[in-house]
């Protein structure tokens, strides 16, 4: 009799990031699947097998790291899978889950193919939400390339075939229970990675800084921000836009002195520029959990971010930061003029409930609980 339970991981691999220390964005893959890969090859329960496409690869690799086993697959281009309503990325995967014989199957994101793997009526599945895509769409934050509106219409394929539906916060299980049919939906939040654990949150007087972690895009609300900017009251401090995007070249033709366009950048970078900051600005449209918000309350930055929306729990509104409206910038200036004009406020907001959010957010909770719903669908596959 099997022994172990065997898992199907299908998502774009962090394997290159392990190999570079998860030196986070500029490596590929979501930022929280280091940290729990990690976690993963330490549980001897069960055999990992992770599965991805590969935009770089022009033939299939296999490669064991730390104990788990990768595949990498050549991407399928995206108007050819398209136009076959995914088959072609399903046969791939679903060659790769014959040679395997997973007990549960376990896909990422809307926003990727890995999904359409997943059978109503065939192995145990978990479906794990990343950004719900409709609710992109409706807020006119989805982005128009083609490809991204064909994803956002096979989303609900996805999420009402699988087993278990995962999302990362309230509001993002509030909105899959509203938009579609899902069998059993579970909260499971993404943690941070343990490297933003040991950073040392120390602003500066004389340095005022507040700074932006994310897409340069419509849907993060980086119009609604220039135009806060421009309503600050306050002077003589930065923002520094962190991450690359469409808007880029828009925001630089604002030639604003306060903005500094950073571009994307690894995480000892990003960690030593959130080491000294005021505040994190966030003025996101919709997001279901960013890892942004979560990666500054652990290091113990304020955040300045929207309300209704899933990160909008991170934050308690005039304790450790502030909540505004999501397009509203006369609001969104007030809050940055309120902290920019205060540094003992920003020091108070950078202490109120650091601790508690440093617990909430630590890594080994998702894989714990993602390990727990493995052994809970995979349980009846060996008997």
């Amino acid at each position: 009799m099997q022994s172990t339970i065997r898992v199907a991981l299908l998502a774009d691999s962090p394997l290159n990031s392990l190999k570079r220390g998860a030196s986070g964005r500029l490596s590929g893959g979501a930022t929280w699947f280091p940290q729990i890969a990690r976690h993963f090859a330490n549980r001897r329960e069960f055999e990992f097998y992770w599965i991805s496409f590969d935009p770089s690869l022009r033939k299939p690799q296999r490669e064991v790291y730390e104990g788990i086993t990768y595949f990498a697959y050549p991407k399928i281009r995206w108007q050819i899978d398209d136009l076959c309503g995914l088959l072609p990325s399903k046969m791939v995967l679903g060659r790769a889950l014959s040679g395997i014989r997973p007990d549960v199957v376990h896909a990422w994101g809307s926003e990727r193919t890995y999904a359409s793997a997943i059978s109503r009526n065939g192995t145990p599945s978990i479906f794990s939400l990343q950004g719900l895509l409709k609710r992109c769409r409706e807020v006119g934050g989805l982005p128009r390339h083609p490809s991204w509106l064909l994803a956002a219409l096979r989303e609900k394929r996805f999420v009402n075939s699988a087993s278990i539906v995962t999302a990362e916060s309230p509001w993002a299980v509030s909105g899959l229970r509203e938009y579609y049919s899902p069998r059993d939906i579970r909260m499971v939040e993404y943690g941070v990675h343990p490297s933003f654990y040991t950073v040392s949150w120390q602003p500066k007087q004389e340095e005022p800084y507040f700074v932006f972690v994310g897409s340069l895009t419509e849907l993060k609300g980086i119009p609604n921000l220039i135009e806060a900017v421009k309503k600050c009251r306050t002077r003589g401090w930065r923002l520094y836009l962190i991450g690359d995007g469409p808007l880029k070249s828009w925001v630089m033709h604002q030639k604003l002195e306060q903005i500094v366009c950073v571009g994307e950048v690894g995480w000892e970078d990003l960690q030593r520029k959130l080491s000294k900051a005021w505040a994190l600005v966030h003025p996101t449209k919709t997001d279901t959990g960013p890892m942004a918000v979560k990666e500054a309350r652990v290091i113990g930055l304020p955040v300045i971010t929207t309300a209704e929306r899933g990160q909008s729990r991170y934050v308690r509104h005039g304790e450790n930061g502030f909540i505004v409206p999501a397009s509203d910038p006369e609001s969104l200036a007030t809050a940055i003029d309120q902290l920019a004009g205060d540094f003992e406020m920003v020091k108070r907001f950078g202490r109120t409930h650091h601790e508690s959010d440093r617990q909430y957010f630590k890594s080994e909770k998702t894989a714990s609980s993602f390990c727990d719903l493995y052994l809970e669908l995979g349980r009846n596959r060996l008997i």
